[in-house]
């Protein structure tokens, strides 16, 4: 059924709406609130999520329950 179908990417689209959110304010906190907890950034320019915020970022994000799946559940 198209409706269905077309209601489930929906649905799916706002899930993921909610969570590119939480990501962008944990990011934004994590800057403000633990920046004495952050790698040493000092060698780069431009820096990727994960080599600019590291664990302290990973520990906001399960705080705010976003759950990381890959291969293996961080």
């Amino acid at each position: 059924d198209l409706h269905l179908s077309l209601r489930r990417q929906r649905q799916m689209c706002i899930r993921d709406s909610k969570s590119t959110a939480k990501l962008i304010c944990e990011s934004a906190l994590c800057l403000a609130l633990n920046s004495e907890n952050l790698p040493n950034t000092n060698v780069g320019g431009v820096l990727t999520t994960s080599t600019g915020l590291g664990s302290t970022l990973i520990d906001r994000l399960k705080n705010a329950d976003v759950l990381f799946e890959g291969p293996s559940k961080i």
